[in-house]
């Protein structure tokens, strides 16, 4: 059986966190977008969340989890970045 599903790399709620990595979202616009799709119950849909990008403590780390689960989402992957020194991004491995 094949279930379509969408996956969308928000990377995190916090605003502050986004768009220091480059997102332009609010935290507002994504979780408005989120439950505009969850409505038209046409797909799953799955989020990716990094844990460890600039900015992000663990509590707002636990704020996005809060919130994933809050918003009742069909699945979340989740990854770790780690920061080089010279090139920003280094890897992004999953955990």
């Amino acid at each position: 059986i094949f279930a379509p599903y969408t996956t969308f790399d928000y990377n995190s709620f916090n605003t502050q966190v986004r768009q220091k990595m480059g997102h332009k979202l609010s935290k507002e616009k994504v979780i408005e977008k989120l439950m505009y799709l969850k409505a038209t119950d046409q797909a799953a849909i799955v989020i990716d969340l990094i844990y460890g990008p600039p900015y992000q403590t663990m509590a707002i780390w636990e704020k996005d989890i809060q919130t994933w689960l809050d918003l009742a989402l069909d699945g979340v992957d989740v990854f770790s970045l780690e920061l080089g020194q010279e090139d920003g991004w280094k890897a992004i491995s999953f955990t």
